[in-house]
């Protein structure tokens, strides 16, 4: 399996809630349907992004791209760290293991769509007519997924800042 689908798998994989597992498929459909549709909008309404336009949501998607992977990087990094220092077993220890690889599966997922996102708005910025309209709904529609996927990952990381905050203040388990 190469690293993208291990990426993409394990970003998926968060779209459960934290305490059961159990699939979320509101986020799913979201995370899916919601760019589809605003795809088919655009493609029904020959949206044609104009070449500024699609330059600067380039160097937007860019930015994002290159946040992301520092993000991921620095997640990457606590990961090993952590690693190393050899931690006892336990169910919070598996629980921030499967936190770390969360985060960094959703943090490389987001950036892959980024680094979509920017090759798509190159495209829209230097074509026209047909190429043009289509490059540019796609573009839009990556664009919304991405935005999509910010949310989720902050979803995610404040729900569990939120549990483990709790446990810290009442001593309880991590869930």
């Amino acid at each position: 399996m190469g690293y993208k689908t291990a990426i993409i798998r394990n970003h998926y994989r968060t779209y459960a809630d934290v305490r059961t597992g159990v699939p979320l498929w509101r986020e799913y459909s979201v995370s899916v349907v919601s760019p589809l549709a605003v795809l088919a909008i655009c493609l029904a309404t020959h949206v044609g992004l104009v070449g500024v336009v699609a330059v600067g949501l380039f160097v937007v998607s860019g930015i994002f791209g290159v946040s992301m992977f520092a993000a991921m990087v620095q997640m990457a990094r606590r990961s090993t760290d952590w690693a190393n220092s050899s931690p006892v077993p336990s169910e919070d220890t598996s629980f921030y293991a499967t936190y770390l690889l969360e985060m960094v599966a959703s943090m490389g997922y987001a950036a892959l769509v980024f680094i979509l996102a920017s090759a798509v708005f190159v495209v829209a910025s230097t074509s026209s007519g047909w190429i043009g309209t289509v490059a540019s709904s796609i573009g839009i529609a990556v664009g919304v997924h991405a935005v999509v996927v910010l949310l989720a990952i902050i979803k995610r990381l404040f729900a569990i800042t939120q549990a483990q905050l709790n446990r810290a203040r009442t001593g309880a388990g991590s869930f």
